[in-house]
Order: structure tokens, then C-alpha cells, then sequence
């Protein structure tokens, strides 16, 4: 069964590919951990800086390939007399009965271009979700099957939906039953994002520059010492410049997060400072000798 009495309509299967990207999430976890430990047993210098690069960079494909396994193991259709839900992972699009103008199959491979290779991999477990750009204008994808096994909803306003119902007939015959019986609310077109990801401090662009910048520098006052002087060979003065602006960063980190809700211009004075002082941190490592 594909259809539950509460409208809801289950994708074509897709449960192979996305347990095939939950292993490689994990083998890239337990990868990421090795290297990780590498890193902590071998005395500081470019190569194990390296190696750190590539644990930090392996851990998030990682995280990737989780969430969109497990958002492609969750994906699933479901229909009321409002709108069609489509939920995604952590996401649902709302997409009203009444934007519908017009259902037909994707049966002609010109309405979605094919994926160039890095796409394919990027997109990968999930190959058929996202935002894909038609000869009639942008399409959201949400679906775990090519173009050929994917229903095309058209609609009067918005962004029309590729979705891939293992049952279409099923799907068809819910949405005709559900939009004849006239909706009970007005809803909008759009993404409902977790909880989360509407917190004011992803959406403060002036917060988030002052703490990705303060990082940054710190950073780079790492990479600029491992990169010109073996760790053994740092003075005094450049491991306490490395020391204090790695404490600064961090304290002021978490007191401006903590603060942010309550006192959100005392957060902006602690971020401003971080930037400041591994400012001066790294101008400074240009004066002292190594």
C-alpha cells in the first residue's frame, strides 16, 4: 500500500540509495575520527595541519550524506483539502490545492536538463531533490525517480512541483477527491523551515560576519605559523599570541551566543572585539621574531 487514510502518499522506492549514503556517511565519520587521532599523535606541523583540513572536510561530507539520506527516507506526499505537504528531511513545501492548475507526466528527458557529474555527486543520495532551472522557468524537484517517472504539478502562481508518487494513480485520485471537497484555509506557497534554522541569529547577517571574520583570523594566524615555522620552533611570545587569541575567540563566541536573545548590541561589542584583537594577533606575529 502506497496510500494511508490520511492522504498519504509514499515516493517511489528509494530506500536502497539511501541506505547506501547513511554507510558511506558512517565510513566517512569513522574516517574522519582516524585522521582526527592522527592528527592529535603526530607533532604539530604543515603535514598534520593538512590532515586536520582533510578530517574537517571528510567530517562534513559526512553530515551531508546523513541528512540527505535520512531526508530522502523521510520524503512523502500528503494531501487534505488545503494542500499538497511535501516533507523533506527536517522541511515541508506547502504547495495550496487551489495554485494547481494542471498535473501531466515528465515524459520528455528536455523538461529536466540532465545533471552535469559534480552535480549528480553533490546532489547524491538524493539525486532528483532541488531546484532545477527549465526552458519554462525554475522547477522544485522533490522526487526519488528521473524525469521520465515524475508528475509535473503546474501551477497559476509560484514555483511548479516534480514529485515522484510510487502509486500515481493513487496520488491523482487523492488530490481529485480532496480538491472537490474545497479547502478550509487559505495557505501560502513555500517552505517551513525547523525550528532551528528560523532562529533570528542565521538570519542577523551583521552576527554572523563578525563571528565567521574573528574565526577566520584566528585561523589564519594558525595557518601562518604552521606554514612558515615548525610548531618546536614557535617562540614563547607566538604560542601566548596563539593561546589568547584562541581563549578570546572562544569565550566571546559563547557569551555573545548566550546574550544574543537578551542583549544582542552587547553580543556585536564581544564579536567586534575578537575581530580586533586576533586582528592585532595577526598583524603582530609579523613583528616578533620566530
Amino acid at each position: 500500500m502506497h496510500r494511508s487514510a490520511a492522504g498519504v502518499i509514499l515516493p517511489a522506492a528509494k530506500t536502497d540509495v539511501a541506505q547506501e549514503g547513511l554507510l558511506l556517511a558512517f565510513g566517512s565519520f569513522v574516517a574522519g575520527i582516524l585522521i582526527l587521532m592522527l592528527v592529535i599523535k603526530r607533532p604539530w606541523g604543515i603535514v598534520s595541519y593538512l590532515l586536520l583540513l582533510i578530517a574537517i572536510l571528510v567530517t562534513a561530507v559526512a553530515a551531508r550524506l546523513a541528512y540527505r539520506s535520512y531526508a530522502l527516507m523521510r520524503l512523502r506526499y500528503q494531501i487534505n483539502r488545503d494542500a499538497v505537504f511535501i516533507y523533506w528531511g527536517w522541511s515541508r513545501y506547502t504547495l495550496p490545492l487551489p495554485n494547481i492548475e494542471g498535473i501531466r507526466a515528465q515524459r520528455t528527458p528536455e523538461i529536466e536538463p540532465p545533471l552535469s557529474r559534480w552535480q549528480a555527486i553533490w546532489r547524491w543520495p538524493a539525486a532528483f531533490v532541488g531546484r532545477t532551472l527549465t526552458a519554462n522557468g525554475p522547477v522544485f524537484v522533490l522526487a526519488s525517480q528521473p524525469t521520465p517517472q515524475q508528475l509535473l504539478l503546474e501551477v497559476n502562481r509560484g514555483i511548479p512541483c516534480a514529485l515522484s508518487p510510487a502509486d500515481p494513480e493513487a496520488f491523482l485520485q487523492t488530490l481529485s477527491i480532496r480538491h472537490h471537497l474545497g479547502p478550509n484555509r487559505r495557505l501560502e506557497a513555500g517552505f517551513s523551515a525547523p525550528v532551528l534554522w528560523r532562529a533570528p541569529l542565521l538570519h542577523d547577517r551583521l552576527a554572523l560576519s563578525l563571528l565567521l571574520t574573528g574565526w577566520l583570523l584566528l585561523f589564519g594566524l594558525l595557518t601562518y605559523l604552521t606554514w612558515h615555522w615548525p610548531a618546536a620552533q614557535w617562540s614563547q611570545e607566538q604560542r601566548a599570541l596563539l593561546l589568547i587569541a584562541a581563549i578570546i575567540s572562544l569565550v566571546n563566541s559563547v557569551a555573545g551566543l548566550l546574550l544574543y536573545a537578551l542583549q544582542r548590541w552587547e553580543s556585536y561589542l564581544l564579536w567586534s572585539a575578537t575581530v580586533l584583537i586576533n586582528g592585532i594577533a595577526f598583524m603582530a606575529l609579523f613583528l616578533i621574531p620566530g
